[in-house]
């Protein structure tokens, strides 16, 4: 997933944005693990997750073509060569230089200062954080009642009939995304 903010967004703002990123995410893994209604591999997966963040400051452009809007620019292309990264822990937020330099310093100190040789840029000096150390623990996801989670479970298999009968194609509707065979 792609996000980007704006500049009224303050550096100050930034461990606890990242915080609640990791909470909010793990704890609706959690409540999809907890109340699974569909064997499929991909919700089967879910658990398997983690999160990565990437932050990057600098100027980007929005350009629109056919009504679709794009984020471009150097930043955003920078921001994307971020992600091809080794950095040793699952879940972690990788911050551009520009970023690092920003932070308060009580996240400052959390920062594992690390380079990257990102394509067409160079060697870049970047900075790792731990996100589960940031975030702390996660509240445990709680179970739906047996009866919200049957509704829930018959309604996939309706939704799922015309599929089964041949009647619709799966991801016919992302027409820029090949379908499988």
């Amino acid at each position: 997933m792609f996000l980007f903010a704006d500049s009224e967004i303050t550096a100050d703002a930034l461990p606890e944005i990242l915080a609640q990123m990791h909470r909010s995410f793990h704890a609706t893994q959690q409540m999809v693990e907890k109340n699974q209604i569909c064997g499929c591999t991909a919700c089967i997966g879910a658990g398997g997750l983690k999160i990565k963040v990437v932050a990057h400051y600098g100027q980007a452009l929005v350009r629109t073509i056919r009504r679709v809007h794009e984020l471009t620019g150097e930043c955003v292309i920078v921001a994307h060569r971020m992600l091809k990264n080794d950095v040793p822990i699952p879940e972690y937020a990788l911050l551009s230089e520009e970023v690092a330099r920003m932070a308060r310093p009580e996240m400052k100190c959390r920062l594992v200062p690390s380079r990257l040789n990102l394509e067409s840029f160079g060697e870049v000096q970047v900075s790792y954080l731990d996100l589960k150390s940031l975030a702390g623990e996660i509240p445990p996801a709680t179970t739906a009642p047996w009866l919200l989670r049957y509704i829930a479970y018959v309604w996939h298999g309706v939704q799922a009939i015309p599929y089964r009968l041949g009647l619709k194609k799966p991801l016919e509707q992302f027409r820029n995304v090949p379908a499988l065979p």
